[in-house]
């Protein structure tokens, strides 16, 4: 009998810890991901018209064409004010015409229209999430706006949102003092809440404890 009390307490306390470090991992995983959802839509949000004034702002059509000095123009100025936007422009069927990057570092040639769609009709709920040009698999928030001629869709200016010098800068402050600080105070919050779970338990099983000891006796 008495091992039996024993072996469900052994039991039982790492049923516990088993829990609690599962609970604390899921909960690291949920809130990273929350997180980033909720500053992709903040991102979004605040650069979702970005296209739609670039497009106005700029002659981007000659005699019904693209044209692509203006554009290389318009790419170079909104470089300046914001490294961190990818700027491409598509034909209506979503093919990639023109881009703001070097040769070779567009992996697609194509971008998936149905999300453009979404974006313009405003049918999703943001964040919604494109094709990233540059990636053969991953996606990004973005920015979009039709190109018209007289009513005609010449094609959709496509604004990356966060684009690989972005990336860059958050890789850097990932590793920066502020972000190990965050990790550490989160690390020591879920351990001061594993002891005092072990506090509160072995305060509950204190009983179960004493009658193990007292059928030792």
């Amino acid at each position: 009998m008495t091992n039996i009390i024993s072996s469900f307490y052994s039991k039982l306390l790492a049923g516990l810890l088993l829990s609690f470090v599962f609970m604390g991992l899921l909960m690291l995983v949920l809130a990273q991901q929350l997180s980033q959802s909720y500053q992709s839509e903040v991102e979004q949000k605040l650069h979702s018209q970005l296209a739609e004034h670039v497009v106005h702002d700029n002659v981007l059509l000659k005699n019904g064409a693209i044209d692509h000095d203006a554009l290389k123009h318009a790419f170079h100025s909104m470089m300046i004010l914001g490294p961190s936007f990818e700027f491409y422009v598509l034909d209506p069927q979503g093919n990639i015409l023109t881009f703001s990057a070097d040769p070779g570092r567009v992996k697609k040639q194509t971008v998936n229209l149905l999300p453009i769609q979404q974006f313009i009709d405003k049918t999703e709920s943001l964040p919604i999430l494109g094709d990233d040009p540059r990636s053969l698999d991953k996606h990004k928030i973005f920015s979009v706006a039709p190109i018209t001629d007289n009513g005609k869709l010449v094609g959709y200016l496509y604004i990356i949102i966060g684009g690989e010098i972005y990336d860059g800068i958050v890789d850097l402050l990932q590793q920066s003092h502020i972000f190990t600080l965050a990790v550490w105070s989160l690390s020591m919050a879920l351990l001061f809440g594993l002891l005092v779970i072990l506090l509160l338990f072995a305060m509950l099983t204190r009983p179960l404890r004493r009658l193990t000891s007292d059928m030792q006796q």
